[in-house]
């Protein structure tokens, strides 16, 4: 500790040494470092959502775009209404039934002959 002519810390009249001042100098520009550093992380982070959101959305229209063209193309390919759907049931069961009685009246001639 410094101490003036009169024996007397400086420190008690308020004063500092150049060292003490180099110090806190030191650690004020530490602590300004700090908070600039925390702030560019801050805007850096915001930078980094907003393009992490614009790629998301970006994606996430170009999938909507592939199954719309995927829907597209199953309407395109597949019959919208039932009723061909019902139609074409009536008609395989119609072949099944006939198909059953061509069946029997072979093996009914079978046993008649």
């Amino acid at each position: 500790m410094a101490r003036n002519s009169a024996g007397f810390d400086q420190r008690y009249k308020g004063e500092t040494t150049p060292a003490e001042q180099g110090s806190e100098q030191f650690f004020l520009n530490k602590r300004d470092n700090m908070l600039a550093i925390g702030k560019a992380k801050e805007r850096h982070f915001k930078v980094l959502k907003q393009a992490y959101l614009a790629e998301e959305k970006r994606i996430l229209a170009k999938a909507m775009e592939y199954h719309q063209k995927a829907e597209e193309a199953k309407k395109a390919t597949a019959p919208d209404d039932d009723q061909s759907f019902l139609a074409k049931w009536k008609r395989l069961q119609e072949e099944k039934r006939v198909k059953e009685e061509d069946k029997k009246e072979v093996k009914e001639e079978d046993e008649n002959e």
